[in-house]
């Protein structure tokens, strides 16, 4: 299905965007870029050693950045709104809903997620004790809650809004990838339960979902990318108590 521009380019036809694989945030805009079959350039940062051209678009040198008609746009929220704004795809309803009224409550919980559910789940790895690390997962799974009772009220699925893949999909999915992805490491796991029935519904559906499949993260992928994050935390820890 062909996407095209909805406004006249100023600059070449395809954005360059600089994405890390081990960001969740980036991962959004990916699984944007591959549902709405827009071409473009990519940079993949290593969060480690980030290249010198990412502090050329974004001087805080977060990842992702999206360069188009010469602009730099960043955070992923932004970036998806942008994509849905200037591309469209044939065939495809675009990521946010046609109706004002759906659009303002896709933005209210996009916001949520951001605000809510991101946040809490970075707070498992910043915990500096057990008893911070466990506050955040509680925090996870009571916005994850709140978002699935949202689920139920909106409509019976298989996705936020029923049967389309839209933003408030996307930007939820990269987290919970990585909570369960990781229920093993930090014993993180959504209940089977009635409360999260809906939930799960959802669940199933975005990873049988194509742009889900084809640009998010394995299981595999961030279980071995975070055991790498734990020990090298352990070991910058060991090396601060050894200068003691």
């Amino acid at each position: 299905m062909k996407t095209e521009r909805q406004f006249p380019s100023q600059e070449p036809e395809k954005p360059m965007v600089w994405l890390s694989k081990m960001c969740s945030y980036s991962e959004r805009v990916a699984i944007a870029l591959d549902e709405l079959g827009i071409e473009f350039d990519r940079v993949d940062v290593d969060l480690g050693n980030k290249p010198a051209s990412l502090y050329e678009v974004n001087p805080k040198g977060f990842v992702p950045v999206m360069k188009d008609q010469g602009r730099n746009i960043s955070e992923s929220y932004i970036i998806l709104q942008y994509m849905d704004e200037m591309w469209s795809k044939e065939g495809h309803s675009g990521l946010l809903p046609k109706s004002p009224a759906d659009r303002a409550v896709a933005r209210t919980w996009c916001e949520f997620i951001n605000a809510n559910i991101g946040k809490a789940f970075q707070g498992i790895f910043a915990a500096k004790n057990n008893s911070d690390e466990e506050a955040a997962k509680i925090k996870v799974l009571d916005g994850l809650k709140t978002i699935t009772d949202a689920m139920r009220s909106e409509s019976d699925g298989p996705f936020f809004f029923g049967t389309s893949f839209g933003i408030v999909d996307i930007m939820l999915a990269p987290h919970v990838q990585r909570f369960v992805a990781l229920k093993d490491i930090k014993t993180c796991e959504v209940p089977d339960s009635d409360d999260f029935k809906r939930f799960h519904l959802w669940w199933k559906a975005v990873q049988q979902h194509p742009s889900f499949q084809s640009a998010g993260a394995t299981a595999d992928f961030i279980v071995i990318g975070y055991k790498k994050h734990v020990e090298r935390k352990a070991a910058s820890k060991a090396a601060e108590s050894a200068k003691e």
